[in-house]
């Protein structure tokens, strides 16, 4: 098992310094550590847009994206401790021998938590090749591990073959999304799909 490593930390880039940032004080002091202002870390090696996040307790959940400097989109999903400011890889977190399961790389999708279990899900999206995704994708936080929800799930969808720049939110057992587009259609009701706890696992 590889060792927890932040990624790229090591470059802080002030953003407010004391006088202009209202809440510098109440920020000053996080679990013991002496911060002295507000700050931005630069978490990765390039600029991305387009990536969806969200945050679960203490951590920020960032997943996907374009960058620019790649060309192309990202299939990364990174984890920002709010508590000590670092930020991991979570490839870091995990086996770095297991042959794991991961959304394809994508920006424009959404992604919603659990309400009461520590999971995270994600929808649909788009890549750059205008490759239109429709899957539903379940994040286990206690174990940092992908698994995808069965293609039943979403058939029942009204979508033909896609779905990105959609909103969603969890309600109820379900993934509420409303809106979107997908190979030219545009989409404005609202559809529903449901999430279980234990969804099957692939590529494990």
């Amino acid at each position: 098992m590889s060792k927890h490593r932040a990624v790229n930390t090591s470059r802080v880039v002030d953003r407010y310094s004391d006088s202009r940032c209202p809440h510098a004080d109440d920020n000053n002091r996080r679990e013991g550590r002496v911060i002295k202002r507000p700050s931005l870390v630069e978490s990765r090696d390039n600029p991305v847009e387009s990536l969806f996040y969200l945050r679960v307790g203490t951590k920020m959940i960032i997943h996907g994206g374009y960058s620019a400097k790649l060309g192309r989109t990202m299939e990364e999903t990174m984890i920002f401790d709010l508590e000590t400011y670092d930020m991991f890889d979570m490839r870091d977190l995990v086996d770095p021998t297991a042959i794991l399961a991961r959304p394809q790389r994508r920006m424009h999708h959404t992604t919603v938590a659990h309400p009461t279990e520590p999971f995270v899900y994600l929808f649909g999206g788009y890549d750059e090749f205008s490759n239109e995704f429709v899957d539903l994708w379940q994040l286990d936080l206690t174990t940092y591990k992908w698994s995808q929800l069965t293609d039943e799930r979403v058939s029942s969808m009204n979508t033909r073959g896609g779905l990105y720049q959609h909103a969603s939110v969890s309600s109820d057992g379900f993934l509420m999304s409303y809106g979107g587009q997908g190979y030219g259609n545009l989409y404005g009701i609202f559809q529903g799909i449901p999430l279980y706890s234990a969804p099957p696992q692939v590529g494990v």
